[in-house]
């Protein structure tokens, strides 16, 4: 069985973050202030080796040739980047590549089993399992850092909080941590395996893996990010569904089926199609597009922002070529500091970037809801 899932200079990744009023949180999973971004290609593997193709399948190209499996494809926020796992040098380390295939770099050096990676959303780490274990590093390797005893982790999209499998009942069982692996919080109790966890990407919900008793068999199933609302999304009838990823714009959900009609497969997160077969592969990863009106625009320390129903935007962050810390304030809110040179082309309104952005994300909050900054706190580079 194969156990899923899954910064550099940050990236020409367009950010912004709404603070709404505070108020009573909603009785499910709280949906989080992210930007989603639209579907782009879909990392997978196949015979030991990394392709990516369109989400129809379509356009399909290898990235990796190598004797050795190379695995667990995830996109860097970015999407300039994929972390992978490969057993190349021996046994699994976590490695790097450039989109197209190339620079091809093993980031981990060590005896035990490095795999299952994914970036987090600012793309400054990398996380991963690591013998049993959650570490992190940077995107070049550096600062490997222990968190907590687990598997198969996950991002929440604002970077707040991770979603990981740990046995700690005599089966996994799906939790919930700060990300810095504080603070974990049971969130399945059943007496089968509940593994890979994939957050939604308004961070409501959580899709994972459940297996039947006997382990033969798997399906997905939903969980509030609270831990209510647990039900069932796939009935396989004899096959296995493991290592969901989620689309950017949270319509559909990839994953590996095995068994019985093994490739890589897509359902609505609400259930109301059958899931339908896309590409004979495994592992899915979703790359994310920021459409390119959100990827131009200048940054106008000045201007006088009219964010919506009281919300304030609170940070900016476009076309970071390295890092740096640089001061700007928007309607009057003080931003501490914004990654990065600020290194854009035309002229974008920004009351029109935060009308698209709600489109976008489809925040699902109403305006007494606390939507949470993305990410841990803008530091100084």
């Amino acid at each position: 069985m194969r156990w899923l899932l899954q910064p550099f200079p940050l990236f020409g990744l367009l950010v912004l973050v709404l603070l709404a009023n505070a108020g009573p949180g909603s009785p499910g999973g709280q949906a989080e202030a992210t930007f989603s971004g639209t579907d782009g290609r879909l990392a997978f593997t196949r015979g030991g080796d990394i392709f990516v193709a369109d989400a129809n399948g379509d356009n399909e190209l290898q990235l990796t040739d190598d004797p050795a499996e190379d695995e667990y494809p995830a996109w860097s926020p970015d999407g300039t980047m994929i972390a992978f796992a490969s057993e190349r040098d021996g046994n699994r380390e976590i490695y790097t590549m450039n989109a197209d295939g190339s620079d091809e770099i093993r980031r981990t050096n060590a005896n035990a089993s490095d795999f299952a990676p994914t970036w987090s959303p600012d793309g400054s780490k990398i996380l991963y399992r690591h013998s049993g274990e959650l570490w992190t590093i940077t995107p070049t390797g550096a600062n490997p850092t222990l968190l907590i005893e687990g598997a198969t982790p996950d991002y929440s999209p604002n970077g707040g909080k991770i979603a990981f499998s740990e046995n700690d009942d005599g089966d996994y069982e799906i939790f919930v941590a700060d990300s810095d692996g504080s603070d974990p919080v049971q969130l399945t109790h059943n007496d089968v395996a509940d593994w890979e966890p994939a957050w939604s990407p308004d961070g409501s919900m959580i899709v994972f893996s459940h297996e039947s008793a006997d382990a033969n068999e798997a399906d997905l199933y939903l969980i509030n990010s609270d831990g209510t609302d647990e039900h069932s999304l796939t009935n396989t009838d004899g096959g296995y569904d493991s290592e969901p990823a989620w689309s950017p714009d949270g319509t559909l959900i990839a994953f590996s089926r095995s068994d019985a009609g093994e490739g890589l497969y897509v359902v609505p997160p609400d259930g109301s199609l059958t899931p339908q077969h896309r590409i004979n592969g495994y592992a899915p990863g979703w790359e994310r597009l920021v459409p390119e009106n959100l990827l131009q625009g200048d940054i106008d320390c000045d201007a006088d922002v009219d964010a919506e129903d009281g919300g304030h935007l609170i940070a900016f962050v476009a076309k970071v070529p390295y890092h740096r810390s640089v001061g700007c304030p928007f309607a009057g809110t003080e931003v501490a500091s914004v990654f990065g040179d600020v290194d854009c082309y035309g002229n974008v309104d920004l009351i029109d970037v935060l009308a698209i952005f709600r489109k976008l994300v489809g925040l699902l909050v109403n305006q007494n809801e606390l939507c949470p900054a993305i990410g841990s706190p803008l530091q100084p580079g």
